[in-house]
């Protein structure tokens, strides 16, 4: 069980003093040494009736000032930071040059995450870990799916792949897939979007050690190899051509 140590403030703890100390941290007038005594207190008498939570710290980010007086200091009680980001491009399928133009943008936003994640790093140093815990493509209950929201998603995880041992990062979610981009559902039937079809497509990789890709575009490849089954995935980003590829095992 994972639980947002500030949001879940008020919810947690059956005692006035824990729930006071609770409102105490909340209160945005407090410097930063109060306010986190205030959650430390919280936090420890949370998992002293429940020590099998996983309590998570969340705030502005990346923010050097919040990493020194509340993520590090919080950490022997949440041992993950949350981050999240929502991609955000405006689709713009009027004409050539604007189909062109949204792809590029899109194509780039793995890399710009993949930048927050690394400079949260380099803030907390060692520890704590992060949870990527929350991102999906904006506004994809409002429209269909399309092979860009697929593609955008592959991308992303197979970032996460190559991500998450380098910068520590264990965890990541995406942000409700039910009905939200991911899991289409009607009052009798429901089917995979093109995210959700990607999630089906990658999840051979799961428990897979990471194999190096050499020669292929940023986040376009990922392979894995797990019990002696070489897995690998391929993004095409050409939007006109379809692409001859050649694999060849070295190892």
């Amino acid at each position: 069980c994972r639980i947002n140590l500030l949001h879940c403030a008020y919810k947690l703890g059956d005692n006035s003093t824990i729930i006071t100390h609770a409102e105490e941290a909340l209160k945005s007038d407090l410097p930063p040494e109060r306010r986190r005594e205030a959650l430390y207190y919280h936090a420890k008498a949370m998992l002293a009736v429940s020590p099998d939570i996983q309590l998570f710290a969340s705030g502005p980010y990346p923010n050097a000032k919040w990493v020194e007086h509340a993520a590090i200091p919080l950490s022997d009680q949440a041992s993950f930071v949350s981050l999240h980001q929502y991609e955000d491009v405006y689709r713009d399928f009027t004409t050539r040059e604007a189909i062109e133009e949204t792809c590029r943008q899109l194509w780039r936003k793995p890399h710009g995450v993949q930048e927050m994640i690394r400079e949260m790093r380099r803030l907390l140093g060692e520890k704590p870990h992060i949870a990527y815990d929350e991102w999906n493509c904006w506004y994809a209950w409002y429209r269909s799916s399309n092979v860009l929201d697929g593609i955008f998603a592959a991308k992303m995880l197979h970032m996460f792949m190559y991500e998450s041992q380098t910068s520590d990062v264990p965890i990541c979610c995406y942000f409700q897939p039910i009905g939200e981009g991911a899991i289409e559902v009607a009052p009798t039937e429901s089917r995979l979007t093109a995210i959700g079809q990607v999630f089906a497509m990658l999840k051979d990789h799961k428990s897979g050690n990471l194999c190096m890709v050499e020669h292929a575009g940023e986040f376009d490849a990922a392979a894995t190899i797990k019990d002696g089954i070489l897995t690998v995935t391929l993004i095409n980003t050409d939007l006109y051509n379809s692409k001859p590829v050649a694999i060849n095992e070295e190892g």
